[in-house]
């Protein structure tokens, strides 16, 4: 049964009543399409929010940039009145100018003008400024990153800087983020710029000259002592006051300046600084002025002082070779060119104190300093003579003009010397007074020496005529005992003279020209290493040519200065100088005109290469290159009289450039 049941089981299983089923829910249509439109929603504003960030941010960027763009403008031009010795309102003021030209609303603007040491009652106590070579401490407070880039000058070791901040705050729309409730947004830039401190060295020709247009100027016989102490010497008088406008443009305590005049010599006339102590380079613009004004007109020797027949010895032979002189130009004292008022090679036979000297070339003292001896005849150039001197006085001037030497005529070189009658003292009886490259080569060491590094370095160079004159040792090798200025081929050394006695005494090229060279001849190199001359200039060996045969002159001299100083392209091997600009300034005759026909540019061809290097370092991009004489071009000005002096200094003024400093 059991079997059965089992058998049962399978067949049959048992199976447990299911429970009754619920009826099915119907889903819920309307509930999910109402999320649906919320994340919708969500999703639009998000968008719409995205859309209006990334067009407003556009837009801030666009305003920004143009913000910036005027700011950084705006800098510029207040660091432009900064370099001219403008007020902190003058420069807001250009400030404000510029951010108008570029369209910046101003009723949405909140400009702000710092420098680092004003003179400003515009804000409340403490922040006032007061100009006192000090950084404002206020700044500590208001612009505290500006403060920290000001440099702190209290030690007197630090030099202060032209340094501008302008910053400008603008209220900036927005437009699709309106609305979500936010209007505005500020935007703030800043621009640090900085007027380059200028180191200026203003060189100035002194040479008699200058004197032209005093009444009762007589070229070669006037007395400077007439006009100086009465400050009447015309054009010198014009052409100081028009460079105290250069002066007046720079900034007190920032800017310095130095004064170079020359004439024989150069001279750095020291000037009193901010505090006090003279110096070559000084930041005190109203004791540069003052030494500007006290400047005084070279008083030359006279020319038509010397002994007739020295300057003028054909007449003694009216049919002979006209234009010649027999004296030494750069020191009349010095006969034989070796530098020193004693003449070996032609002494006098016999000298005032007895001494007696057999030299077959020895010349007769007499009383007019000319001996007639028919022994000179295979000498003489011009007449039949030879001029002759002591070796113990002053002898080269007739002081009084009575045609006879007397101690009164020695005593009144020693007047004019100022007492001194050493060798290098008699160069001062020089009747030339035009040394260019003097007054170049102390510019440039004084810019070389005391100049800052991060200032802009000009010289501003005035002269009226053609440089005749060069430096002299120890400046230049001792050899060349007149300067650049050669005299007669002696050798002094063996006691002869070395060519033959047919040559004419005391004849020189280089005396004859009064020290002029001729700038539309080949240029002359005599330095050591032909390498290291200019491109396209003759080479001249000075260890092989004996004094006399060396063509290079004071001109050269003046080119090879200016080379030195400011020369940064060559394609030799050549030394290169400072990246400093020049201005030149060519006043009056520093021409040769006949019936209005040019017949010599010299003067004006120094001084247009002088500016040509000085405007980028380069001779060879000259902007003066076609231009007529007489003509403005370039960095060099010509003005025919004193009186366009004083528009050329404020040009000049204007030229001097500004750098963005950050």
């Amino acid at each position: 049964m059991f079997t059965q049941l089992c058998h049962f089981l399978r067949r049959f299983p048992l199976r447990r009543p299911s429970s009754p089923r619920r009826p099915e829910q119907k889903p819920q249509k309307n509930s999910h399409r109402g999320q649906a439109l919320v994340i919708f929603a969500f999703a639009m504003v998000g968008l719409v929010a995205a859309v209006g960030l990334a067009v407003d941010t556009a837009s801030l960027y666009v305003r920004y940039g143009q913000l910036k763009r005027a700011v950084d403008a705006a800098a510029i031009t207040a660091a432009n009145e900064f370099k001219t010795g403008q007020s902190l309102d003058k420069m807001y003021d250009a400030a404000e100018e510029v951010l108008r030209m570029h369209e910046i609303d101003m009723t949405l603007i909140d400009l702000e003008v710092y420098i680092c040491d004003a003179y400003t009652q515009d804000l409340v106590e403490p922040y006032e400024g007061d100009a006192d070579g000090v950084r404002d401490l206020y700044l500590l407070t208001v612009k505290p990153r500006f403060y920290h880039r000001c440099p702190n000058t209290e030690s007197g070791l630090v030099a202060p800087r032209k340094l501008v901040w302008v910053e400008a705050t603008q209220i900036a729309p927005l437009y699709f983020l309106t609305i979500m409730g936010f209007t505005d947004v500020p935007l703030r830039t800043h621009t640090i710029t900085e007027a380059a401190p200028v180191d200026l060295v203003i060189v100035i020709d002194i040479s008699e000259s200058m004197g032209e247009h005093t009444p009762g100027f007589s070229p070669g016989n006037f007395d400077a002592n007439s006009c100086n102490p009465t400050n009447t010497c015309e054009p010198l008088r014009q052409a100081k006051e028009a460079a105290t406008i250069l002066v007046d443009k720079l900034h007190q305590g920032y800017d310095r300046v130095a004064v170079v005049t020359f004439d024989v010599n150069a001279t750095t006339h020291p000037i009193p600084n901010s505090q006090g102590i003279p110096t070559s380079l000084s930041d005190d613009m109203d004791q540069v002025k003052s030494a500007l004004l006290n400047i005084q007109l070279h008083n030359d020797a006279p020319f038509f002082k010397l002994w007739p027949k020295w300057r003028n010895p054909g007449l003694e032979n009216p049919s002979g070779p006209k234009n010649y002189y027999a004296f030494n130009p750069v020191n009349p004292e010095d006969r034989d060119g070796d530098g020193r008022d004693a003449d070996p090679m032609f002494p006098p036979c016999i000298d005032v104190d007895g001494t007696v000297n057999n030299h077959p070339m020895c010349c007769n003292l007499t009383p007019d300093r000319w001996d007639s001896d028919p022994k000179f005849s295979g000498f003489n150039f011009a007449g039949s003579g030879f001029p002759c001197d002591s070796d113990l006085l002053l002898d080269a001037y007739d002081w009084d003009g009575d045609g006879v030497f007397t101690m009164a005529d020695h005593n009144a070189s020693v007047a004019f010397l100022g007492g001194s009658v050493s060798d290098d003292a008699l160069y001062n009886l020089s009747i030339l007074s035009t040394c260019s490259g003097c007054g170049m080569r102390e510019a440039s060491s004084i810019l070389n020496q005391h100049g800052r590094a991060g200032a802009v370095w000009i010289v501003v160079f005035l002269s009226d005529g053609g440089v005749n004159l060069s430096d002299r040792a120890p400046i230049i090798p001792a050899q060349y005992t007149n300067g650049f200025c050669f005299g007669p081929p002696l050798n002094h050394t063996l006691g002869t003279y070395p060519v033959p006695m047919t040559s004419p005494a005391l004849f020189s090229h280089s005396w004859n020209a009064m020290c002029r060279g001729d700038s539309s001849a080949p240029r002359i190199c005599i330095n050591d290493d032909v390498d290291t001359c200019p491109p396209g200039t003759i080479w001249e060996d000075p260890s092989t040519l004996l004094y006399g045969q060396v063509s290079y002159n004071a001109y050269h001299y003046a080119l090879d200065v200016t080379d030195r100083m400011a020369l940064t392209t060559s394609t030799t091997n050549e030394p290169l100088g400072n990246d400093i600009g020049i201005f030149t300034i060519g006043l009056g005759d520093v021409i040769r005109e006949v019936d209005g026909v040019v017949i010599e540019t010299y003067g004006e061809d120094l001084l247009r290469y002088m500016a040509a290097v000085g405007i980028d370092g380069d001779r060879t991009t000259d902007p003066c290159a076609g231009i007529p004489a007489k003509q403005t071009c370039g960095q060099y000005y010509y003005a025919p009289s004193a009186g366009e002096l004083f528009a050329i200094f404020e040009d000049i003024a204007n030229r001097i450039y500004t750098r963005i400093s950050q």
